[in-house]
Order: structure tokens, then sequence, then C-alpha cells
């Protein structure tokens, strides 16, 4: 019993600092000012398009520890269903795992296949946290980050620093088209800036942060990476101290 929920504490102990890893590897990315400007001239418009882009890729470590984290935190409640039926009497039990469901009617379904080894009253306990759409969408994005083997799992988003605009002070001498505020699209990863005469005089200053959030993931899309994991963390922290009592 002790030694299945020593095993999901040090799955999430291992999360947890992974994800203080996380933390230290976007700071290096973000703080080097991976992006720079862009003209794109037009002759025959005479026109000429102001752009800021990425100027190289996010580190390949920002993905994979993403996922790990998911992975680490996902095992950790997967461990407390095992221990738990093995408390129970259960010999070589298979289906344990956590009751993540796309919606609250499949209870009895997922209850039935992935989760027939589990106790009830730890099934019942799982379910109470609500690891379904429509219920806790975070948490049940868990087994989605875990699962998810696509390119733009995470993408950054440029944003403006200290409550002001991404450009300030702009000023142009000849015709010009802007929008404030400027918007970054982070499927390009890159913002427009305006679009002004070629033979324009235009300056502006810029003030771009960054945040990481998830990209091609269903229910977080566009959710900030680092507080999506915090939450989870917390509350499969919070999963496992309600299910220790149960295990006997």
């Amino acid at each position: 019993m002790s030694d299945g929920l020593s095993s999901s504490k040090e799955l999430l102990a291992d999360a947890k600092n992974a994800l203080g890893e996380l933390k230290v590897i976007i700071q290096n990315f973000f703080s080097s000012n991976p992006y720079h400007v862009v003209i794109e001239k037009n002759e025959e418009y005479e026109s000429s398009l102001h752009k800021i882009k990425l100027k190289r890729d996010m580190p390949r470590d920002l993905r994979t520890k993403t996922r790990h984290i998911a992975l680490d935190i996902r095992g950790a409640l997967d461990h407390v269903g095992y221990a738990a039926a093995l408390s129970d009497g259960k010999t070589k039990p298979k289906k344990t795992m956590f009751p993540f469901a796309k919606s609250e009617s499949e209870k009895t379904n997922v209850k039935n296949k992935n989760c027939k080894d589990l106790p009830q009253d730890i099934f019942e306990l799982f379910w109470s946290f609500k690891p379904f759409i429509g219920g806790d969408d975070i948490l049940w994005s868990l087994n989605e980050v875990a699962n998810c083997s696509k390119h733009r799992i995470i993408v950054p988003v440029g944003n403006a620093l200290h409550g002001r605009q991404i450009i300030n002070n702009f000023s142009c001498d000849g015709w010009f088209d802007v929008d404030f505020p400027v918007y970054w699209d982070a499927k390009k990863d890159e913002a427009i800036i305006c679009l002004v005469h070629s033979r324009a005089k235009t300056s502006y200053d810029i003030e771009l942060g960054f945040n990481l959030n998830f990209g091609e993931v269903d229910i977080i899309e566009g959710k900030p990476v680092i507080e999506t994991l915090e939450y989870i963390l917390k509350k499969a922290d919070e999963i496992i101290n309600c299910a220790e009592p149960l295990i006997r």
C-alpha cells in the first residue's frame, strides 16, 4: 500500500521539479530576444509591410518537458488507483486508470472499462473531481497533453509589457495603415506592425514580452502553459491526499 502511494508522490515530485526546469528554459529563451523586425517591400504599390517575427524556433525541450510533466502527473494518479486495487485484495489489477471522460454521461462506461479494478470508493472519489468535459475541463485536459504528439502543442505568444502596447511612439511622415493594438498571430509566429509608403520615414518603439500558451490541444488551446500545469499539479496533489485515507 505505502509503496504505491510513495511512487505516486515521487512522480508528482518529479513533475514539480520538471516544471521548475521548464520555467528556466522559457525564461532563457524569451530573454534572448528571439524576434526581429522584417520589412517586406512591394515595389508595385510602393509600400512596405513591417512585421515582428520570431527569428528562431523554440527549444525542443519546451515541448518534450511539457509532455513529460503531464505524463508524470497522470502516472501519479494511475498509481494511486493501482495501490488502491492491491489494498482491496485484487491480484495483478490492470484496469486502474484515472477516469478521464468526454462527458459526465460516460461514467458507467468508463467504470466498466478502464477502471473496473478500482474499488468503488476510490472510483467515486476520482469522479468527484469531475475529470470530464463540462466538469473540470483543465483536469480533463491532462490526458490530452500527455497523449499529444503535435508539433504545435505549445506556441509562443507576443504581448505588451507594463500595461502598454506592443508598439509605442509610432511616427510616419507619409501615408500609413496601422491597427492598434497590434495583434500577435500565434499560428504564424508574427505580428503585423504597419503598412506604410515605401519612402516614408517611419519609427516606433517595440515593447514586446512573451507568454507560452498551449497550441493545438482541445479545450485548453490558448491557455498559458505554466499556470495550467500548476493548476493540474495542485489538483493532483489534492486527489492523492484525499485518496490516502481510503487505502487501507
